[in-house]
Parts: structure tokens; C-alpha cells; sequence
């Protein structure tokens, strides 16, 4: 019902559409399709619900038609053919950047089959079919990098990113009538068991023994000589010629490994030995070949970190599994030197008789029990001799039960191994494309190690206590709850990240101390016998203990008296220059001080000569416009003289009544107009000082009362406006203000030649004192070389005298130095235990504060029931608190790590549920087959867990940092994306 009532609805809505056009003169069902006829245009947006007409012009996947249009839209319609012209409905439309509409056929208009046309053409159809796979050789190669294939004179194929001369796979991606689309599966070698046959009996065609043909991998060191032929390497090896394609990473004396692409050269039949001639055997090969990796590993180097790995899994219990009796199933491909016992065999055969003993957990399953239940018949023997040799199978089984249930399952560390570096590179792949991840693990074993992880992940959250059921698929109920914590945990993790960052530095101080104390330890000591051989050198006595210590007092006087002599003198030195600088210096500054008084004495007279300038233009710009009023006026004058002497009667009416007569057509011929706005109200301007515009004005004796009583009739006569007239007479005045004007200009240009007079002295007097600035800054920069100069000798003379007191106290102090070497471990671990005892009780900051600033002035029984009730919150959904920015949680973005699966299963089954991708590190009693990746590893050591969390956090954080790094550099380069 509810199908037929959308149907109903679109009919009638189309119907409505169609009756709107038609009143409006045509509407989109009226347009024909783009592809059809290029005249029409369609508009850039659809609406669901809009019915066209639409040719099919393409066949794409799973045999839908397809309608190209103009506007970038491809609309798709099912059950259409070739050539169909149908109307259709719209009834998705997708706006993104790939623009793409769905649309229902609800009527066929023209079919490719009815027609005669269509008929003639039937043998003229497409060759291919959509998801046709054909295999052929692309020789032409079509624009931008396309490969081309001529299955006929009128019709190819389009082959992006082929390889052109290859035999290859292509699957046939979308039909029009004239050609097609397809994408490359696979390459075919197309090398066939002869060829490859012949290469193999061919010596040319082998490199250090091994047969060399199609997809084959060298690797080799680039010679220091290169050869180029336009943008490729040319290399020889035994008997090829390789050319490899250029790379801008690809330098010279560096290993390489290639892989060839393509040869060039046909094997020669060995077999006829007459064929072949000794100059065809010494021919080169060519082939041609493509860089997959620079520097790549040897394979001591890869065996070398291989075994750094595998021993650091070792140290850390990686491999260390369950007990065996809780082994899973799945997990069995992973245990490492695992083989059939005999106790298979033995259920084995308990499967055959309908039983299965040693699997079975039956406590009253004995002998007797199965015996009674045997059947009888005459082959009785045969049943008790099964029996016999099914109960010894038991017993043999339970007594391995007892050992196995004492002993744990060892984990394969090479797959382990394996399975960490292909979760590692998913893990960086995730991080690179911005994903958070949630750290999932309520083990005493990984909870603390889950939060700092978290915590050093940045974009990371965590829950290391009991998994709350509905965490993730109930979020808005946790939500509401981790709402009420919020502040108190910003406020929390702020105190926390600080108290963190305090501790490393005390700590990092604190090791470097004890390292630097270490070394120096051993310093001293060589110093000491250094020192002691030097005294012996230069002692000349060889007598007794008491004559060598006078000698060595001696020599340290004589030295300490030269050395006080030379610091006397060049301190002497050192003050005069001193002195001298001070001197200079003073001087500077006044010089300085005179050049500002100059400056401040030149800006008034710059901006002076700045006004008068401008009064200049000012005054230019009023003569021109005094100029025009005065061509005006005696325009006016000659007007009015020619009228008289034509005999011509003048009358002057006002403003309003020249506008209403100007209306007329006929009263141009007897009527002066007004000129326009801007030249009238320089007029007002011009005679507003000299005359009343109020006043009425007659020519004549004659006033305007008689024209407005009859404008059309006066014949011989001319008519001005009362302004007009008076401006006639204002010529005079216009002519002894454009004298007074430049008057005015010849003064201001006087006062602007004395005023360049003063700037000149000011800036010549200011260039002098310039001059005496330099010339005492360059003899202050000599006595500041003379004072760098003799403070450094002043600091080596005082480093001398240093040695000399530190040199005799090393003697005193040398008989009681002794050097106990200790290794650094031990150091690190005195480190460890002086942060545990002096330094952390000190950065502790009790967080009960944070709680009690905000339960002030309550009552405190309703204090402690909020304060246990936010320790309660905190424990669950700290660790997600960062989660919570909406209600609506998008998990699509998140990365699952779960460790202790057996623990967390309610967070495994509700990650799955809303498919997030999760990484789980699995025991021996643990399924993999519920994780997307995993890695099998002991989940219950500190040290494992601590381990495979250190190689992820590491991967996550470069991962990060060349996120940044591109996002930085994109940004610069593209600017901010519009949102």
C-alpha cells in the first residue's frame, strides 16, 4: 500500500509539473536531453521529484543506462538500452564533487530496437559488454598516459595507466556507441614456456647464476659514472644493457634495487649449436627496467635486526603463553614447535567407535560403563580388544593432562614478529589520515602503562577499569554523566600534565648530574696524573719528600707572580680605554641631540611648504573657475547687444518659470535656457557677495506678468532668467578677482622660495653633523676591538690563575680520590629511587582540593555523597572524557587497541557492533578471529605489554608529525580550505 500511495503521489506530482509548463510556456520535462541535442540548456541544479527526457548515450556497471549532460551531471537510469530515449523521474541527487542523479524510467519514448535506423544498425552494435574481461596487447597509446585498442575501424577501447606493448587483462568498465572504457586487472607475461625455456638454456640470460627474465629483482650498486640517454640510465651487467628511468633520488654509488619490465632481446636455441655463431652468443641484451627501492637492506642487516627484535621479545616475556589446557583452537597456528600427539590419535580412534575419551570430560565414563554399552554379537573378541586399547589411550591421557595443566604454551616470536610489523604499518596509517584511537585494558598488567600511553598519544583516549556494558552503543547516557565531571577533569588533567612535565625535567637534571659527576670523576683523576708527571719533569731534585714539596710551592709562586704582573697592566690598559669610550660616547649622544633639534626645527617649515603648496592649487583651480564664469557672463553681454541691435525685446522672469516654459518645444526659439547645476551654483557663489537675488528686475519698463498670461504669443522677443541677466553685468568683478587670485599666487610663491632657503641650511647642517657621528662611531668601534681583544686575554689570565688554585688543590685533595667504576644502570636505578624518596612526595598535589572548591558552603554529608559519587564517575569515564565533545559519537574515526581480550569481551563485541576497527594483543587463550588485527603476544607481563605499547605509541607520534608537517605545508601553499 504504501508503494502504490508514492507512486500515486509522483504521478500526480509530475502531472502538476507538467500542467505548470504548460502555462508557463515550457518547463524541464519539455527540454530535451543535453546529450541529445546541444541547443537546449538545463539547469545546474535537479530537484527529486523533476521528469525529463534523456538519451542513453552509455552502459555502465551491472548494465545501467546512463545520460551524460552538459551541466557535469551523469544521470543513471536501470532497465534502458543503447540509444533509448525514455522520460524519467529524478529521484536521488547527489551535489558533491562527483555530481551524479538516479532516476526512474516512466516512459520509453523511443526504443533502439523499433526504429528501421536502429534495425540497419543492429549489426553495427557495440563488440563488447560491460565486466567483459579481454585479454589483448595495447600498441597505441591515447592522451594522458592511456593505452588504445582498435577492435574494429570504428570502435576502441580506452585503457587508463596501460603499459603499452604488454599483453594485459582489462575488464570492460562502461559502453557507448563508439567506444568504450576499461581498467587494467593484471599483467600477463607474455613470455611462453619456450621463451622462457630458451632464457633458462641461454648463458646470456643468467646474472650470477640465476635465470633473468620478466619481473625479476636486482639489486646492484649505481656505478660513479653515469651514462644517460635522455631521461634514462643506461647500465651494463654481464650481458644486459639495462635502461632504468631517472629519479631524482636515485644518486650515483648508492645500492639499488630494479625490476625489469620489459627485454628487448630473443634467447637463441642452444640445442642447434650450427645456427648459432659466436658473434650472435657475445650479443648484448636490452632491456628495460624500473627503480623499486633506494638503499635497500642486506641480508645480514635484515638478520642482524632481526635478532635485536627477536632478543628484545625475549628480555620482555613476549613469548611467554597460558597454560595449555587453555589454549584456543585458533591460536594453535601461532605456538610455537607445536606437533601431533598422541593423544589426537587416541581421540581419533574414540571417534570412531561413536566416543571421543580423550576429550571427554565424563568423571563416570569407565571401563565396565563401556563395555555395557557395547552390543553383542559374535565378533564379541574384537569389541574387547577396542576396549582394551581405548582405556590405555585414557590413562595415558590423563597422566599428560596432569603435566599439561602445570606447563604454558610458548608464542613463535617470528610470526609475532611479523604480525607486529604489519599492525605497526596499519597503526601509522591510521594516525597519518587523523584517527583517534581508544586504548581498551582493565589488567593490573597494562592499566597504568594504557593511561601514560593514552596521555603521550595526544588524539588518544582510554579505560582501564571494568568496562561499563553500553559504553559506546548507549553514549548518550554516559554522556550525560561525564557532563557533570567535565570541569573537574580539565581542571584534574591540567594539575596532572604539569606535575608530569615537572617530574620528567627534575628527573632528566638529576641523570645528567649523575653521569657529568661520573665523568668527571674520571677527569680528575687523569688530570691528577698528568699534573703529578709534570711536577716530576720539572722537579730537579730527587732528594727526599720534604725538598720535592718546596720545589713545587716554589714553582707555583714564580708562576702566580707573572701572571699578577700581567693582569695589573692590562687592567691598566683596559680602564684608559674605558675612559676614552665614555668620552666618545658622551659626545655621540650630544651630536644625536643637536641632529634632533634640527629635525624638530625642519618638519614645521616641510609641512608650512606642504600648505602653501596646496593653497597654490587651490588658488589655480579658482582662476580657471573665475575664467569660465567670466566667458559666461560675457557671453551674456554679447547676447543681449545683439538682440538689440536686432531689435529684439528682452524680458527676465525667475528660475521656476524658465523650467516650466522650457517644458514647451516652441518656447526654444524666444527662450535662453538655464545653463546646468554645477555651473549655476559657482554663479550664486560668485554674485551672492555683491548682489540681493530677491529683488524683481525688469528690461525696458516691461515685467514678466505679461509673458505667463500668454508665453506661446510673443513673437519678436527673448527671454532671461533674472539670475542670467545679472550675471550679464558681473563681468568687472569677475575680472579684478582673477587679478587678486594671482596676486595671491606671486606672494605664496615668495614665501615658499624662503622657506626652501631655511630647509637647505637645516639639511647642510644636519649632513655635518652626520659626518662628525660617523667619524666617532668608527673610533668607538676601534676601542671596542681593543677592549674585545684584551677581555679575552683578561679571561684566559683569569682561567690560568683558576688552573693554578685548582691544580694545587687536585694535589692536596689527590691522595684521597678514589675511582669505583659503576655501571649506569645502577645510576639510573639511585636516580629512580631519589625521585621515589625525595622528589615525588613533594610534586604530590592532593587532589581532594579540586573537590572541595567545589562543594563549598554545602553541608558536608551532602559534600561526601557528591564527592564519592565524582570519584565513581571518574574512575569509568575519566579516561573518555575527551569523547564526550557531542552526543551523537562518530566511530568511525577511532582505532580500538585492546589488550586482554578474554577480560574486555563486552567492549570487543560493542566495537564490532559499530565497526570500528580494532587491534588486539592475544594470548593463547584468546580468538583472533574477532579482531581486525592482532598481534599474539604475552597480555599479562608488565615489560610485554610495555613493549608492543612503546613500538605503537612511537609509530603514532611520527605518524603525527608528518600529518602536521603536510598539513602545514599544504596550508601555505593552497591557503585555508573554505568550510
Amino acid at each position: 500500500m504504501k508503494t502504490n500511495n508514492r507512486r500515486n503521489t509522483s504521478l500526480q506530482n509530475s502531472r502538476r509539473r507538467e500542467s505548470d509548463g504548460k502555462k508557463t510556456g515550457g518547463s524541464f520535462n519539455q527540454s530535451k536531453n543535453l546529450a541529445q541535442s546541444s541547443g537546449t540548456r538545463v539547469g545546474s541544479e535537479f530537484k527529486i521529484g523533476l521528469v525529463m527526457d534523456f538519451k542513453i548515450t552509455a552502459i555502465g556497471s551491472k548494465n545501467l543506462g546512463l545520460a551524460e549532460l552538459e551541466n557535469g551531471y551523469t544521470v543513471v537510469i536501470p532497465r534502458t538500452r543503447l540509444g533509448d530515449i525514455v522520460k524519467a523521474e529524478i529521484v536521488k541527487v547527489n551535489n558533491t564533487k562527483l555530481k551524479y542523479a538516479l532516476a526512474r524510467k516512466t516512459e520509453s519514448i523511443k526504443s533502439s530496437n523499433q526504429t528501421k535506423d536502429n534495425l540497419s544498425r543492429s549489426h553495427q552494435a557495440p563488440p563488447v559488454r560491460v565486466d567483459a574481461v579481454i585479454e589483448t596487447v595495447i600498441t597505441k597509446q591515447g592522451p594522458c598516459d592511456t593505452g588504445l585498442v582498435f577492435l574494429s575501424k570504428n570502435y576502441k577501447i580506452v585503457v587508463p595507466n596501460a603499459l603499452i606493448g604488454q599483453k594485459q587483462k582489462i575488464q570492460i568498465t562502461r559502453v557507448k556507441a563508439n567506444y568504450a572504457f576499461a581498467k587494467v586487472i593484471s599483467v600477463i607475461n607474455n613470455e611462453n614456456e619456450g621463451v622462457a625455456l630458451l632464457k633458462a638454456a641461454d648463458e646470456r640470460f643468467r646474472i650470477n647464476g640465476r635465470v633473468v627474465q620478466v619481473g625479476s629483482l636486482l639489486t646492484f650498486k649505481m656505478p660513479s659514472k653515469q651514462i644517460k640517454i635522455k631521461d634514462n640510465f643506461v647500465l651494463k651487467v654481464g650481458h644486459f644493457i639495462f635502461f632504468i628511468k631517472q629519479t631524482e633520488a636515485l644518486k650515483a654509488g648508492e645500492r639499488v634495487r630494479i625490476q625489469l619490465s620489459k627485454i628487448l632481446t630473443a634467447p637463441h636455441n642452444n640445442s642447434k649449436e650450427n645456427n648459432v655463431s659466436s658473434e650472435q652468443k657475445k650479443e648484448p641484451i636490452l632491456a628495460v627496467a624500473k627503480v623499486v627501492q633506494i638503499l635497500p637492506l642486506t641480508h645480514k642487516e635484515k638478520t642482524r635486526r632481526l635478532k635485536n627484535k627477536l632478543s628484545a621479545m625475549l628480555e620482555n616475556g613476549v613469548h611467554f603463553g597460558e597454560r595449555v589446557v587453555r589454549c584456543h583452537a585458533k591460536m594453535k597456528p601461532f605456538i610455537w614447535g607445536r606437533k601431533k600427539s598422541k593423544d589426537k590419535k587416541a581421540g581419533t580412534q574414540a571417534k570412531a567407535n561413536g566416543t571421543n575419551l580423550a576429550n571427554s570430560k565424563d568423571n563416570n565414563l569407565t571401563y565396565n560403563n563401556m563395555l555395557s554399552k557395547v552390543p553383542a554379537n559374535p565378533l564379541e573378541t574384537s569389541y574387547s580388544q577396542k576396549a582394551n586399547s581405548l582405556e590405555r589411550s585414557l590413562m595415558e591421557h590423563r597422566k599428560r593432562a596432569n603435566v599439561f595443566e602445570k606447563s604454558h604454551h610458548v608464542i613463535d616470536l617470528l610470526k609475532t614478529q611479523r604480525l607486529l610489523s604489519q599492525t605497526l604499518k596499519h597503526v601509522a596509517r591510521y594516525a597519518a589520515k587523523g584517527q583517534t584511537f581508544l586504548f581498551i585494558g582493565s589488567k593490573k598488567s597494562a592499566a597504568s602503562l594504557i593511561s601514560k600511553a593514552a596521555l603521550f598519544a595526544r588524539t588518544a583516549f582510554f579505560v582501564n577499569t571494568r568496562w561499563l556494558g553500553g559504553m559506546l552503543t548507549n553514549w548518550q547516557t554516559c554522556f550525560r554523566s561525564i557532563a557533570k565531571l567535565r570541569p573537574i577533569l580539565i581542571l584534574k588533567q591540567k594539575i596532572i600534565s604539569s606535575i608530569i612535565e615537572k617530574r620528567q625535567k627534575v628527573q632528566a637534571s638529576l641523570i645528567r648530574k649523575v653521569l657529568n659527576l661520573k665523568l668527571h670523576s674520571r677527569e680528575l683523576i687523569k688530570k691528577g696524573k698528568h699534573l703529578v708527571l709534570k711536577l716530576k719533569s720539572n722537579s730537579t731534585l730527587a732528594g727526599s719528600i720534604d725538598n720535592s714539596k718546596e720545589n713545587n710551592i716554589g714553582v707555583f709562586l714564580t708562576q702566580m707572580q707573572r701572571i699578577s704582573e700581567k693582569k695589573t697592566r692590562l687592567i691598566n690598559h683596559i680602564q684608559n680605554l674605558v675612559k676614552e669610550q665614555t668620552e666618545l660616547m658622551r659626545k655621540h649622544f650630544d651630536i644625536m641631540d643637536e641632529a634632533l633639534v634640527l629635525q624638530s626645527n625642519l618638519e614645521p617649515l616641510v609641512l608650512r611648504k606642504k600648505a602653501l603648496i596646496q593653497q597654490v592649487s587651490l588658488a589655480q583651480k579658482r582662476i580657471l573657475e573665475l575664467q569660465l564664469l567670466l566667458s559666461i557672463s560675457q557671453e551674456i553681454q554679447n547676447k543681449q547687444q545683439r538682440a538689440q541691435k536686432a531689435g529684439v525685446s528682452l524680458y527676465s522672469i525667475s528660475y521656476s518659470t524658465v523650467n516650466d516654459c522650457s517644458a514647451d518645444t516652441k518656447a526654444n526659439q524666444w527662450l535662453l535656457p538655464n545653463p546646468p547645476k554645477h555651473i549655476l551654483t559657482q554663479i550664486i557663489n560668485a554674485m551672492q557677495k555683491q548682489y540681493d537675488m530677491s529683488n524683481p528686475m525688469t528690461v525696458n519698463g516691461q515685467t514678466p506678468v505679461a509673458l505667463k498670461a500668454d508665453t506661446s504669443k510673443a513673437g519678436g522677443a527673448l527671454v532671461f532668467s533674472k539670475l542670467l541677466l545679472k550675471f550679464g553685468l558681473f563681468a568687472p568683478v569677475l575680472l579684478t578677482a582673477i587679478e587678486e587670485t594671482r596676486s595671491q599666487i606671486d606672494s605664496i610663491y615668495a614665501a615658499i622660495s624662503m622657506i626652501n632657503k631655511e630647509i637647505d641650511s637645516l639639511r647642510s647642517s644636519n649632513s655635518d653633523l652626520k659626518e662628525k657621528q660617523n667619524l666617532i662611531k668608527t673610533e668607538i668601534e676601534i676601542i671596542s676591538t681593543k677592549l674585545k681583544t684584551d677581555r679575552r686575554i683578561a679571561r684566559k689570565i683569569r682561567r690560568k690563575v683558576r688552573r693554578l688554585f685548582a691544580e694545587q688543590r687536585l694535589l692536596r685533595f689527590l691522595p684521597r680520590l678514589r675511582y669505583f667504576p659503576t655501571q649506569t644502570d645502577k645510576l639510573y636505578e639511585t636516580a629512580r629511587v631519589l625521585m621515589k624518596k625525595v622528589v615525588d612526595p613533594k610534586l604530590k598535589y592532593p587532589i581532594d582540593r579540586i573537590y572541595d572548591k567545589n562543594l563549598r558552603g554545602l553541608p558536608k554529608k551532602l559534600a561526601s555523597a557528591y564527592k564519592k559519587k565524582w570519584h565513581r564517575l571518574e574512575k569509568y569515564f575519566g579516561g573518555v572524557s575527551g569523547m564526550s565533545k557531542t552526543k551523537n559519537l562518530n566511530l568511525s574515526n577511532t582505532v580500538a587497541i585492546i589488550i586482554g581480550q578474554r577480560e574486555e569481551m563486552n567492549a570487543v563485541l560493542e566495537c564490532k557492533k559499530l565497526g570500528m576497527k580494532t587491534i588486539h594483543i592475544v594470548d593463547t587463550n584468546c580468538d583472533p578471529g574477532l579482531a581486525d588485527h592482532f598481534i599474539p603476544a604475552n597480555d599479562d607481563s608488565r615489560d610485554s605489554v610495555k613493549f608492543i605499547l612503546e613500538q605503537i605509541l612511537m609509530h603514532i607520534r611520527m605518524a603525527q608529525k608528518i600529518r602536521k608537517n603536510f598539513v602545514s605545508r599544504s596550508y601555505a601553499v593552497k591557503g585555508p580550505r573554505s568550510v
